[in-house]
């Protein structure tokens, strides 16, 4: 019987705390808030196509080593197929 109470209180919880968020997310308030942020972020924004192209000066920076070579010269010959073939 206890459980069942249990049940019906954790349900009524989850039900108030979403209807809270609800109601929060869709207040004038919460509206009026994400409106002005999203100004600002396009007012601070609305200056970058004032900034300068800067060139790449990454070119061969990057040194590619072909150790594939190298590794087929160190590695190990195997004798398994020699002694199956004859």
């Amino acid at each position: 019987m206890i459980i069942n109470y249990k049940k019906v209180i954790s349900f009524f919880f989850i039900i108030i705390f979403f209807s809270q968020l609800i109601k929060f997310y869709y207040s004038k308030k919460n509206i009026t808030n994400i409106d002005n942020s999203k100004k600002n972020i396009l007012l601070f924004l609305g200056n970058t196509k004032e900034l300068p192209v800067l060139s790449s000066d990454t070119n061969d920076i990057i040194q590619y080593i072909d150790d594939v070579e190298n590794f087929k010269e160190l590695k190990k010959k195997r004798k398994f197929w020699e002694l199956i073939g004859d």
